[in-house]
């Protein structure tokens, strides 16, 4: 199994899927539970790393983060501005005046660390495991078979969906319907709306279909893993890794 990544191919069917899935889960337990900000910065250069090595772009990575990068910048101005008693800078502009406290400040910047660092981390996962082994592996751990059922279901029709709302918007804009803002507010309001009702009549549809092919509430996956020595010494780096992130807090 290949995933795509900007263009190109990454296999990855010789990283074991449970050893990656544990390591993520360890590695953002330890930046959630860090006081500094060192182990979200070695964490967050680790995932960064272990996601290129993949063949991710800069571009795409830039892309992919750039969401939760502007939050996280959102929340520091934020925490500078209205947190804290100590001054740190007073900004001027105009009848107005800023002053950004030191709190604020250091809260700010650990908060935006850990933001980083949890993006980095799942850039590292979905870069280095193809969904379907991150299932089986989800599923080998015992996770509630109702959970890993939705996650199946949602990761095929995800890609549906955005290719039916691809169509929708071609044909919008084919009718000039972003012509300006306003009618650019309507046509996105009218997009959401019918994906939506479309996805209802897809999942019904799809209810039907499996009960007719023997579906009786749980799915058949492949749950078959063996450690081999290169997975036990792929293990025993990303061990290294967590105790180092550990030590340095």
């Amino acid at each position: 199994m290949t995933h795509e990544v900007d263009g190109g191919y990454a296999t990855c069917e010789n990283l074991d899927p449970r050893i990656q899935l544990g390591f993520v889960v360890l590695a953002l337990a330890a930046v959630l539970t860090s006081a500094s900000l060192k182990t979200p910065a070695l964490l967050t250069g680790f995932g960064l790393v272990g996601a290129c090595r993949q063949g991710i772009k800069i571009r795409e990575l830039f892309r992919r983060s750039a969401a939760p990068v502007i939050m996280a910048l959102v929340m520091l101005v934020t925490h500078v501005l209205f947190y804290g008693q100590t001054p740190l800078i007073y900004l001027d502009i105009g009848p107005v005046g800023l002053t950004g406290y030191l709190e604020g400040w250091r809260k700010g910047v650990t908060l935006v660390f850990r933001i980083t660092a949890g993006i980095s981390l799942m850039l590292y996962l979905s870069t280095t495991t193809p969904v379907h082994r991150l299932i089986a592996a989800v599923r080998w751990f015992r996770l509630p078979q109702p959970l890993v059922e939705v996650l199946e279901l949602a990761y095929r029709y995800l890609f549906v969906l955005r290719e039916e709302a691809g169509r929708i918007n071609q044909a919008q804009k084919a009718r000039l319907g972003y012509a300006h803002w306003r009618v650019g507010l309507k046509s996105g309001s009218t997009l959401g709306g019918v994906v939506l009702i479309r996805a209802f009549d897809r999942g019904e549809r799809l209810y039907q279909s499996m009960c007719c092919r023997g579906y009786r509430g749980q799915f058949a996956g492949p749950v078959a893993f063996s450690f081999t020595r290169s997975g036990l010494r792929h293990a025993f780096g990303l061990l290294l890794v967590l105790i180092v992130a550990v030590l340095i807090r």
